[in-house]
Parts: C-alpha cells; sequence; structure tokens
C-alpha cells in the first residue's frame, strides 16, 4: 500500500499489525500458560458469534443455527468458564490473570509491554478503520497545511507514518519470536534488525523533508 502511495490504507494494515505485536510480545513474557489461555479463548469468541447469529438470523434470511453445532459451542465455553473462571467470559478473559485487572483491555496490554508509546499512532489509524467524523476530514495522504481537499487516488504525502510503524512493529515481532530460545546468534540477528529500523526511521524523516517542500509546489 505504502508502495503505491496509498498512506492511510498501509497505516489501517499497520494497526492490525502493532496489535498482532502487542499480543506476541505479552504472551512471551508470560509464557505457555498465558498461550493457553489466548487459545483458549476461541470458545468464547465462538460462544459470542453464536449468540450473535441466533439473535438476528431470522432478520437476515438465513438458516436456523444447527441444534448439534449450538451444543458443542455452548459446552466448550462452559468448559473454559469452568476451567478459568467467570471473569474469563469477559472482553480481553484471557489477559486478566497475567494482568491482575478484571477488566483488561488493549490498552492495559500496551502498557505491560511497554509499547502504550505507540497509542497516538494506533489512534490515528483507526480513523481509516472506524467512521468517526474526524476521518471525513484528516487523512494522511492529504498535503500539510492545504485545507479543502480531498484525497483521491494515490499520494505522495504522509508515508512515513505506515512505513516507520511497520518497520517498528516488525522489528519488536520478530524479536519476540527469536528470543523464545535466545543464542549468541540471534541477539545479533535482533541488534542488526534494529540498527537497520534506525537508520531507515533516518532515511525516512530525510526524504520528507526533501520532497514535501517540492510537492506542495505543485499542489
Amino acid at each position: 500500500m505504502a508502495r503505491n502511495g496509498f498512506a492511510d490504507g498501509a497505516h489501517a494494515r499497520w494497526r492490525t499489525l502493532h496489535e498482532l505485536t502487542t499480543i506476541a510480545q505479552f504472551v512471551k513474557l508470560h509464557g505457555n500458560q498465558l498461550a493457553q489461555r489466548y487459545l483458549d479463548y476461541s470458545a468464547v469468541i465462538d460462544n459470542d458469534s453464536h449468540k450473535s447469529y441466533e439473535q438476528h438470523y431470522e432478520k437476515l434470511g438465513y438458516a436456523a443455527p444447527n441444534i448439534e453445532d449450538v451444543q458443542k459451542v455452548r459446552e466448550a465455553y462452559n468448559n473454559v468458564i469452568q476451567k478459568y473462571g467467570k471473569e474469563f467470559g469477559k472482553n480481553y478473559g484471557w489477559a486478566a490473570v497475567a494482568l491482575n485487572d478484571k477488566s483488561p483491555n488493549f490498552s492495559k496490554i500496551e502498557q505491560a509491554v511497554d509499547v502504550s508509546h505507540m497509542r497516538p499512532f494506533y489512534k490515528l489509524a483507526n480513523m481509516n478503520v472506524h467512521a468517526d467524523s474526524k476521518s471525513i476530514s484528516f487523512r494522511l495522504g492529504l498535503p500539510p497545511n492545504v485545507a479543502q481537499i480531498l484525497v483521491v487516488g494515490r499520494s505522495m504525502f504522509g508515508l512515513a507514518e505506515p512505513i516507520q510503524n511497520a518497520a517498528y512493529s516488525i522489528n519488536n515481532l520478530t524479536g519476540a519470536l527469536l528470543l523464545l530460545e535466545p543464542n549468541i546468534d540471534r541477539l545479533a540477528a535482533i541488534i542488526a534488525t534494529t540498527q537497520f529500523v534506525d537508520e531507515l526511521f533516518m532515511m525516512v524523516h530525510k526524504m520528507g523533508q526533501e520532497l514535501e517542500p517540492s510537492l506542495l509546489r505543485s499542489v
């Protein structure tokens, strides 16, 4: 997306990458017990999905849910609730014990793995996903300080954020994976990729400084 000039689309996809990276780091931090909770939480998600389908299938004109399927989903849900407790059925319930918090959420997981400084970028990326009123007037691909313009198609503006954020998240995700079983080679690899990311940040910043003045003259 960034290569083709779609900064906002690229940033929306980085949002998902940030979530994946943050969850991976959190699971790595707390080990196999949390990993199992994370996997078992799929029973809660399945149960919520089935409940929603049961409420709305008639209006949608779809077939009634299969009774055997419903029973299997309910049984799996009841099993994990019995295993982990009632709090497990809440949103992000799989993370409650690790966070020592009865009201877990993604923001608290970000704090736990020290990536809460990315929250401003995350909220910015949400504008490209949710129907907020701000998303009507704001786009990364807009030229800076130029009002009354809508982005149609590709743009050379706003590419720094998705590029640098993607590099940062990929490096963190790679580190979480490699350091599950650390050794000298893997530590060296992480040091090298981190240095590469730092160089990429500087390169992207320099390109932005060089490109934007000339691009603005053509707007």
